[in-house]
């Protein structure tokens, strides 16, 4: 319990987790991708998800 605090807004989204579902809510933004091997880090705009292939503009 917390005293003193005005609450504007309180956003919940229930939902389950998975990669789709979160890669939807990335869509057409910027999103950063990191490849372990060569310590790359590619800025990209998420274009798609369809069955765990991205689409992908880079930026």
């Amino acid at each position: 319990m917390i005293n003193g605090i005005h609450v504007i807004e309180l956003n919940y989204d229930f939902d389950l987790v998975s990669k789709a579902k979160l890669l939807d809510k990335y869509l057409d933004q910027i999103i950063y991708v990191y490849d372990k091997k060569t310590e790359e880090k590619l800025s990209i705009r998420l274009l798609s998800v369809t069955d765990g292939i991205i689409g992908n503009s880079y930026v």
